[in-house]
């Protein structure tokens, strides 16, 4: 169940046109490089509690006046 969990989050990132984490690694470089090896190193590192998300990237959000505030998105990556 765990290891759907993470694919659905991965596809609900993807349909949501995520950006690249501040790794700068897209999409189509994960799935390049195989996503379920991707998904399996993820899970792994979850499991064994050695997993360090990276900081969320800071953006603008834009309101409906036309003026934005700061905000930040959380990224689908991991540091270290």
């Amino acid at each position: 169940m765990f290891l759907l969990g993470l694919i659905e989050a991965y596809t609900l990132a993807k349909q949501n046109n995520g950006a690249p984490g501040l790794d700068g690694v897209t999409f189509e470089e994960i799935e390049a490089k195989g996503l379920a090896a991707f998904i399996k190193t993820l899970r792994a590192d979850l499991q064994a509690n050695t997993y360090k998300p990276a900081k969320a990237r800071k953006v603008r959000i834009p309101k409906a006046d036309g003026k934005s505030f700061r905000g930040a998105a959380p990224i689908l990556t991991k540091s270290g």
